[in-house]
C-alpha cells in the first residue's frame, strides 16, 4: 500500500483523476469533479480542465466556503466516516494550518457559495442555476 500523503502516492493519485477526466470529456459525459484547491494546484487545474475544453465543452467552477470554526464543527459528522474523510479536529487542524484551502482558483465566471450561510438545499440550487445558466 502505498502511505497515504506521500510523493508517489500524490503523483498516482493524480495520474489516476487526469486519466478519468480524459475518458470522460472523450465519452462526452458530464463530470462533476471535487478537488480541495489550495494555492500551488494551478498546474492540476489546467489539467483537469483541458480534455473538456479541447473536446468544445465547458468547465464551470464552485467553491464552496465556510469559517474554520463551522469546518471543526462539522468535522465529527459520522457521515464523513463513509466518505473517507478526515473525522476529527485534530486532523482538520493539521490541514486547515499546513495548506491555504480558502483561496480561490483564478476562474473566470466561478461561483462561491458561504456555506455558513447556506443551507445544502440552497447551495445546491445554487449550483444547479450557475451550471444551467452558464
Amino acid at each position: 500500500m502505498l502511505p497515504f500523503g506521500s510523493d508517489t502516492f500524490w503523483r498516482v493519485v493524480g495520474r489516476f483523476r487526469r486519466d478519468l477526466v480524459a475518458a470522460a470529456a472523450d465519452e462526452n459525459i458530464d463530470l462533476i469533479y471535487t478537488y480541495v484547491f489550495a494555492p500551488g494546484d494551478e498546474q492540476h487545474v489546467a489539467d483537469i480542465v483541458l480534455p473538456y475544453e479541447n473536446a468544445g465543452g465547458t468547465v464551470l467552477f464552485v467553491q464552496l466556503l465556510a469559517p474554520r470554526e463551522v469546518l471543526l464543527q462539522r468535522v465529527v459528522a459520522e457521515n464523513r466516516k463513509q466518505h473517507g474523510k478526515p473525522t476529527d479536529v485534530q486532523t482538520l487542524e493539521q490541514m486547515l494550518d499546513e495548506y491555504d484551502n480558502f483561496t480561490a482558483t483564478a476562474a473566470p465566471d466561478s461561483l462561491t457559495i458561504d456555506l455558513a450561510a447556506t443551507s445544502a438545499r440552497d447551495a445546491a440550487d445554487r449550483i444547479v442555476d450557475h451550471m444551467t445558466s452558464g
